[in-house]
C-alpha cells in the first residue's frame, strides 16, 4: 500500500484491509494455475509482539500432505498498511517474494520432510509494526504467506493460532473473530476450518477496554429499534386516543 494509504483513520484502513482479505480468501477457494496434487493438512501460527510494541516475530508452519520433501508450493503474501513481512525465511533460508500477481507478492520454496507421508514448509519473519495512535489505540496487520494449494478438508482446528501481545496490552478486536485468551491474559488463541491470509487486532496499550466496531454497530440498530418503537407506539396513541 502506498502512503495515501497511511494517511487513512484507523476504521478506513480496517475496512480496507478486509475487503483485502476476502479477495484473497475467495481466490484460494478457487482453481489455480500450476497447482499440484497436494493439500494442506493443517497450519499453525505463532506470533509473539515485542515489550516495546515495535516488532511482530512470527513462525508460521504449512502442514501438506500428497507430496514429498524436496517438491516445490508457491506461496502468495500480501501488503498490508502497517503490515509488511520482512526477512522471510523458509526453513532457514531466505525467501524471495520479488514476483507479483495482482495484489499479491509470491514465491517458491522447496518442501522438507515432517513426517510419515507429509512434508511442509516452516516460515520465519518479522513484521514492524506502526507507532501507535492517539490514546493508545493500535491496529496491527500481520500477513501470512499462504500455499496455493487447496485445504485437506474444512474442518476444525485445519488453522491454529497463537499471539502473544506485551503486558498492558488490551486487545478489543480481531480478525479472524473468535481470538480469546486463555490461562495467559496476554497470550490469544483461535483455531479455525481455513487458513487466513491475515491476522489483525485492534488494541490498546494503556490497559483500557475499547469501543469496538461491532459494539458500535450494535449500538446503532438497538437505537434504530427502539426509536421505531417509539414512533410505532406514539402511531397506535394517536389512533386509539
Amino acid at each position: 500500500m502506498g502512503i495515501a494509504s497511511r494517511r487513512l483513520p484507523p476504521l478506513a484502513r480496517f475496512r480496507r484491509a478486509a475487503v483485502s482479505v476476502v479477495a484473497v480468501l475467495v481466490a484460494v477457494a478457487l482453481p489455480g494455475e500450476g497447482r499440484g496434487q497436494g493439500t494442506v493438512h493443517a497450519t499453525s501460527l505463532q506470533v509473539r509482539i515485542q515489550d516495546d510494541g515495535a516488532v511482530a516475530a512470527i513462525q508460521l508452519r504449512h502442514a501438506i500432505r500428497g507430496v514429498a520433501p524436496g517438491d516445490t508450493v508457491t506461496l502468495s503474501l500480501l501488503d498490508f498498511p502497517g503490515g509488511v513481512a520482512e526477512e522471510v525465511q523458509a526453513d532457514g533460508r531466505a525467501v524471495d517474494f520479488t514476483v507479483t500477481q495482482g495484489a499479491a507478492r509470491r514465491a517458491t520454496v522447496a518442501l522438507g520432510a515432517l513426517g510419515e507421508g507429509e512434508a511442509g514448509v516452516t516460515l520465519v519473519y518479522a513484521v514492524r509494526l506502526p507507532v501507535g495512535g492517539r490514546g493508545g489505540s493500535r491496529v496491527i496487520h500481520l500477513p501470512l504467506p499462504t500455499v496455493d494449494l487447496p485445504p485437506e478438508a474444512a474442518r476444525a482446528g485445519l488453522f491454529k493460532a497463537s499471539v502473544e501481545v506485551p503486558e498492558g496490552w488490551k486487545v478489543t478486536e480481531g480478525f479472524p473473530t473468535g481470538l480469546k485468551t486463555g490461562t495467559d491474559p496476554r497470550v490469544l488463541g483461535v483455531e479455525l476450518q481455513v487458513v487466513p491470509s491475515v491476522v489483525t487486532l485492534r488494541a490498546r496499550t494503556d490497559g483500557r477496554g475499547g469501543v469496538g466496531l461491532p459494539l458500535v454497530l450494535d449500538a446503532i440498530a438497538l437505537a434504530g429499534l427502539a426509536l421505531f418503537s417509539l414512533l410505532g407506539w406514539r402511531f397506535l396513541h394517536r389512533s386509539t386516543a
